[in-house]
């Protein structure tokens, strides 16, 4: 029986995970799930792995028989494994429970499927199934003590440097325990020592201070009260001060994830005819006590809708960002059509508008 794993530990041994045929990476780490990803790949199709290979569906609006067909259609590239993706898979899972079952019995030799979930209970006998014939993976949000001490390793193994100690602290007491942000700032502090060079806390200090994530908040908080003016404001300086789109993004997709991986959450809840409440379905996705309050008020202002739909936009600007809007230019204009997005009153999304 296989079990389950750590995404922070598959990620510190770096090496691809056996091709089984099917996975799932749950909890609210959205990094640890990408990365995890690429490691799924390259188990499966070898070290040329392609992210654009995946044939992917969205949970909320996957119908059962593309998936399973996708899954039973030979890959006419690569290696021939067909590899299917189902993301935001919550709602998916909970419909199709029992055929999932079937289906994942029945995954012929030449396919893998990969369940993007946030929950994932152990007990049931699809997990049980994941268990013995695949793979579970956790990908949770880490503790400041673990977040520093896989700075230290990632900082070598993936861009390097050598991070010290102080600076790793440092590092998270600024961006805080979000990988995906820390990730990018590594990868700053990279551009700026030689080869195997040593970031050090005083370097940390000066390149990742406070003003440019506060002002990142600031923008995001400005959106999210309809205040599209302050937020395209925040913007121009940003990015006039030196700011990349792509980590301004960052830290906008973070906070945008988690509204709509708490709506994903309350809406599975209603599905298997339990109530949480919203504060609840925040505190899950990693919302700290401070932040509830603030947090509850844009999603009440993005609405339920919307913030179901910000998981694929997000999704599509990231690739966007890193291909054909790619330039300042594009770029730009990609954050303030996400701006524009986020900012408009609910009932104007309610209309059609």
């Amino acid at each position: 029986m296989a079990k389950k794993k750590d995404a922070l530990e598959l990620l510190t041994e770096c090496q691809p995970l056996p091709a089984r045929p099917v996975y799932a990476l749950y909890g609210a780490e959205v990094f640890l799930k990408r990365e995890c990803l690429q490691l799924i790949q390259r188990g499966v199709w070898g070290e040329e792995a392609r992210d654009a290979a995946a044939c992917r569906h969205q949970g909320p609006t996957a119908d059962f028989r593309d998936v399973a067909d996708d899954l039973s259609t030979r890959d006419l590239f690569g290696s021939g494994t067909r590899l299917v993706v189902v993301e935001q898979a919550d709602p998916f899972v909970t419909k199709h429970r029992a055929a999932m079952e079937t289906l994942v019995e029945s995954i012929a030799t030449q396919a893998a499927l990969v369940l993007d979930v946030m929950t994932w209970n152990s007990a049931t006998r699809l997990a049980k199934l994941v268990d013995r014939l695949g793979l579970a993976i956790a990908c949770q949000p880490v503790t400041a003590a673990r977040a520093k001490s896989w700075l230290v390793r990632w900082g070598k193994s993936r861009y390097g440097i050598k991070l010290e100690r102080a600076a790793a602290e440092q590092l998270t007491e600024i961006m805080g325990t979000e990988l995906g942000i820390l990730d990018q700032e590594l990868a700053k502090l990279a551009a700026s020592v030689s080869a195997k060079g040593t970031v050090s806390l005083d370097l940390v200090r000066e390149l990742s201070a406070g003003w440019g994530t506060k002002t990142v908040w600031s923008l995001l908080d400005a959106a999210l009260a309809g205040q599209i003016e302050d937020a395209l404001r925040s913007l121009e300086r940003l990015l006039v001060s030196g700011e990349t789109a792509l980590a301004i993004f960052s830290q906008i997709a973070f906070s945008l994830r988690r509204l709509s991986q708490a709506t994903l959450l309350l809406e599975q809840a209603e599905a298997e005819n339990r109530r949480i409440g919203l504060r609840t379905a925040l505190e899950r996705c990693g919302v700290k006590p401070f932040a509830l309050a603030k947090s509850e008020a844009q999603l009440r202002w993005l609405g339920r809708q919307r913030a179901r739909k910000l998981m694929a936009y997000l999704l599509a600007m990231d690739l966007a960002l890193k291909g054909d809007s790619s330039s300042p230019e594009r770029a730009r204009l990609e954050l303030e059509k996400l701006l524009m997005f986020i900012a408009t009153p609910y009932a104007f999304h309610q209309t059609g508008g």
